[in-house]
């Protein structure tokens, strides 16, 4: 009985979550051809961190702080540098971020910076203006 209660107060908060407007970052997706593009892992938002990290995150529209680190592999094992992002998120807005490290096998694992793939509109969200099938709605003044 716990857990069925418990289930439905975390489905409760997905679905609150989810049903205003919102953007994703996606960190893991993979799909560069360019070799030296690697996935992110997102560790930060807005100074909040997390120790696990995770490729995929949902946020709330408007300026933010990422912290993001590389899925590349160390050569010396130890360990990479986080990188800050600044990124002010469109509502229903979807971004692919990833590392880019340079092409010169001489430079350090360390040297790479975030890139910003792409970004494409969320089909499944809606903004605030508007309505069931996505068109804007008119408000008509009263008179």
């Amino acid at each position: 009985m716990m857990r069925l209660f418990l289930a439905a107060i975390l489905l409760s908060g997905i679905t609150a979550c989810a049903s205003g407007p919102y953007g994703q970052l996606l960190g893991d997706d993979g799909t560069s051809a360019d070799p030296y593009n690697h996935d992110v892992i997102i560790v930060g938002i807005d100074g909040r961190y997390y120790p696990t990290g995770l490729g995929r995150r949902t946020i709330d529209p408007g300026p933010h702080e990422l912290l993001v680190r590389t899925t590349k592999p160390s050569r010396s094992g130890s360990g990479y540098d986080d990188r800050q992002f600044f990124l002010n998120v469109e509502p229903c807005t979807r971004y692919y971020l990833s590392a880019q490290h340079p092409k010169s096998a001489t430079i350090s694992t360390r040297d790479w910076e975030v890139r910003l793939l792409r970004s494409e509109p969320i089909s499944e969200c809606r903004t605030e203006s508007e309505g069931e099938n996505g068109s804007e709605v008119k408000q008509q003044a009263s008179q």
